[in-house]
C-alpha cells in the first residue's frame, strides 16, 4: 500500500512540475508589434486569428509565438485580458 501511495505522489508531483514549465519566446517574436488601432493594420494582409490558451504568465509569449508562426509581424489585439489573449495576426510591409 505504501508503495502505491508513493508512486501516486511521484506521478502527481511530475504532473505539477511539467504543467509549470514556462513558454519560451521564439526567435523573432520579440519584434512582433502589438496594436489596438485599426489604422495600424489598414494596409496589411491578415494571416490568421490567434488565441492564447496559456496560463496568465505566458499569455503574451504564447500569442506572439503564434503570430510569428503564421508569418505575421503585427498583432491586432481584439481581446485584452492582462496580456493580449486574442487577436488577428497581420503581415505588414
Amino acid at each position: 500500500m505504501k508503495r502505491i501511495v508513493g508512486a501516486l505522489v511521484v506521478v502527481a508531483i511530475g504532473g505539477v512540475v511539467s504543467g509549470c514549465a514556462a513558454l519560451v519566446l521564439a526567435p523573432g517574436a520579440e519584434q512582433i508589434k502589438e496594436t489596438q488601432l485599426a489604422a495600424d493594420v489598414a494596409g496589411c494582409h491578415a494571416v490568421g486569428n490567434v488565441k492564447s490558451e496559456a496560463g496568465p504568465v505566458d499569455l503574451d509569449t504564447d500569442i506572439r509565438n503564434k503570430t510569428l508562426g503564421l508569418g505575421g509581424n503585427v498583432l491586432f489585439i481584439t481581446t485584452k485580458v492582462g496580456p493580449p489573449s486574442e487577436g488577428v495576426a497581420y503581415r505588414c510591409n
